[in-house]
This record gives structure tokens, C-alpha cells and sequence, in this order.
């Protein structure tokens, strides 16, 4: 039976009350330390605060976790070297780093050639800088802007912020009590659930792709025959062995969307707007966007029960859960948001300790799981 324990607290804090080795995984989106949308949560005074402040969270996500247990933590592509150090600062072995591809979003820039023409005062007050408008509306003003002779030389220029297209999700272990044989059969924890993270072939002429990639590598390179021959026998061995519950997972998640039908990894786009706001109608309606990104090229602003700036998909935490545990095994999250953890946790059939800081999240992800377990135990 699925079960959850939402906490609301300081995690640090929180978790040191705790059992030692009582959790079989660490799922978390802790905050990125770029002050996001202005968020005081994300925001830290230096490098080396943010660092330490991982080390210190990590520190007693370690204790609580078991021998050989797994710790999927998000992190921001500028700053996530702060996270993966203060983690392994903490006592964990950093495993793996995944990178989670995405087609969503719009960079975080300003136009140069409006900058400087606001310096020499040419461009009136307020002059593309509403996010409250439409794209189609704020083009429609730009054109409209005075732009300097100075400006003009730097139209298509913007601040340095390219697209947002990945994020990456630091891998880390906590050290066996032993060998890996022995501690999977003692703590139930340690190794990856392949088969069940596979992903599925398209169709028969896609699971031969292993003996063409053989073929087309000895081609592009000009191989000779006897080598070639060689190579593609060795692909038709590999054609014998494939599983035919389909590729293994990889360290790249990306969405269909990037390649087509070419992609052969893990697929996951963000969060839709009715993914996030899925059982939270009873919360408060609320208006979100980037209020503090003036001149940014991202409008985006709408109405919404869910104004968690950073929500991320259930697929996504779903495949990570699936990859390290099983039924009835106990995920903590101790930066729980919105609450994504613990609805892909529940829909798995295991247990979730979430911990959040902020009461206006934990309503909202009280209300997200609520259909998921009826017997929840909310704290």
C-alpha cells in the first residue's frame, strides 16, 4: 500500500530526526542557488555558502539513507559543480551525472540594442519591458521602439543567456557496507533495475540498429574488408543477444521532440500546465511568470493553482524511482515543492517522505497526492 509522510520544516533539521539507513532512495530537486524569480530560497551570498549548504543537506540525506542506497539530485547547468562537490564533500561517490534534454522555454536575455538605447535615452520608459504582454504585442512595440544609431549596431545581440535546453541531475551513492553482492542482499539496495527502465523498440528493424551501427562505424572510417567483416559479425552476435524489452537506459533523457523518431533514449518533455494543476483545483488560483525578468524575450505569465517556479515532469521521477527501487521501498525527498516526487512515488506503489519549507508548496502538493493515497498520513 502506497503511504506518504509530508513534512513541513527545514530540511536539515527535519531529517535528523530521522532513523538512520531507513530510506532505500534520494529524489530531490533542491534549489539551483541563482536566486530564480527572485526566490529567496535560491539565492545564497556566495559559491562557497551554496556549496556548504549542500554538503550540509547531503550530510543527513547520507545518514538517513541505506548502505549502497542512490541519490538522484537536479541541479542548474551554471552551478551544479557546487552541488556535485558539496554532495561528495557530504561522503557520497558521485556515480554518474544524467542530462535531462528538453525543447521548452525561451532564453533568459535582454536585447542589447534596446539596452543602449535606453542608456542614451531614446527609448521611452516601460518600452518592451512588460512580460504582461503578448509575444505578438511586445514584437509589435519593439518595432515601434527608437532605437539609437548605437542600438542599431547592436540589434540581435543579447545579454549572455542562450536557450535553456538541459538540465543535469548529479548521480551519487552512498559507500556499500562491503561488496555490492553482499549489500544488495542485506539492504535491498545498490544496483539498477535495467529491464524495467528499457526502452521500447519502435519495431522489428529497429532492435537490428546494433549490428547497422556496426557497419556504418567501420564505413565512415574506411575499415578494410577483413576488419569490416569482423566488426559486423560482431554486430550480428550483439543482434542474438538483445533484450527483447528493448534498449538499456541511458545517462541522456531527452524528449521525441529533439531527434524524431531517430532518439533511442528515455523520453520526457516538462511538466504540461494540466500535469501541474492535476488535482489542485480546491488551492487557490494564482497569476506566475517572470516578474523579474524585464526586458527578457520569456513572457510567460498565466493563471494557475500551481506556481511552483520549477516543477518538473512525473515521467521523469518515475523513471528514476523505477531504476533503483522496488514496490513498497521508501523514496525521501527532502526538497518536495510542488509535491512531483511523491505523486510519481505513489503511482509506483512505494512510500514517500517528502520535507518542504514553504507552507503555500506543501498545500499544494497535499492536494496533488490526494487522489493517489486516501490513507495519507500528513505531517
Amino acid at each position: 500500500m502506497p503511504e506518504a509522510r509530508l513534512i513541513l520544516g527545514d530540511c536539515i533539521e527535519k531529517m535528523r530526526e530521522l532513523e538512520e539507513n531507513s530510506v532505500d532512495a534520494v529524489i530531490t530537486d533542491p534549489p539551483y542557488g541563482l536566486e530564480f524569480m527572485g526566490k529567496d530560497w535560491d539565492g545564497f551570498d556566495t559559491n562557497a555558502k551554496f556549496q556548504d549548504f549542500n554538503r550540509k543537506w547531503a550530510t543527513e540525506a547520507l545518514r538517513v539513507l541505506k548502505p549502497g542506497g542512490f541519490m538522484f539530485a537536479m541541479g542548474g547547468t551554471r552551478t551544479h559543480h557546487r552541488l556535485t562537490c558539496g554532495i561528495e564533500d557530504a561522503g557520497f561517490l558521485i556515480r554518474d551525472e544524467l542530462c535531462w534534454v528538453y525543447m521548452q522555454g525561451f532564453p533568459k536575455a535582454q536585447d542589447l540594442g534596446v539596452l543602449i538605447s535606453k542608456r542614451e535615452g531614446a527609448v521611452r520608459e516601460g518600452a518592451g519591458s512588460s512580460n504582461t504582454k503578448s509575444l505578438g504585442e511586445y514584437a509589435s512595440e519593439y518595432q515601434e521602439m527608437n532605437i539609437t544609431e548605437n542600438g542599431k549596431q547592436w540589434q540581435g545581440w543579447k545579454t549572455p543567456a542562450l536557450k535553456p535546453a538541459f538540465e543535469p541531475i548529479v548521480v551519487a551513492q552512498k559507500p556499500c557496507k562491503g561488496g555490492i553482492t553482499e549489500n544488495v542482499m542485506k539492504h535491498g539496495v545498490g544496483g539498477y533495475n535495467i529491464d524495467e527502465c528499457r526502452i521500447p523498440y519502435e519495431n522489428k528493424k529497429d532492435s537490428f540498429s546494433t549490428s547497422v551501427g556496426v557497419k556504418s562505424y567501420s564505413n565512415n572510417r574506411g575499415l578494410n574488408d577483413k576488419y569490416e567483416k569482423s566488426l559486423f559479425s560482431l554486430g550480428a552476435e550483439f543482434e542474438r543477444d538483445i533484450s527483447p524489452s528493448g534498449r538499456f537506459p541511458s545517462n541522456l533523457l531527452m524528449q521525441e521532440e529533439c531527434f524524431g523518431k531517430l532518439s533511442k533514449f528515455f523520453l520526457v518533455p516538462k511538466a504540461s500546465k494540466g500535469e501541474k494543476n492535476k488535482n489542485v483545483e480546491e488551492v487557490e488560483l494564482k497569476s506566475t511568470g517572470h516578474g523579474n525578468l524585464r526586458n527578457s524575450d520569456d513572457f510567460e505569465r498565466f493563471d494557475t493553482y500551481n506556481n511552483h517556479p520549477t516543477v518538473k515532469p512525473v515521467a521523469l521521477m518515475q523513471h528514476l524511482i523505477k531504476l533503483t527501487t522496488k514496490p513498497g521501498y521508501t523514496v525521501l525527498d527532502p526538497f518536495l515543492g510542488s509535491g512531483t516526487t511523491a505523486v510519481a512515488t505513489l503511482n509506483l506503489n512505494r512510500k514517500i517522505i517528502g520535507i518542504e519549507i514553504n507552507e503555500e508548496y506543501m498545500k499544494i502538493a497535499q492536494a496533488r497526492i490526494a487522489e493517489e493515497v486516501m490513507q495519507s498520513r500528513l505531517f
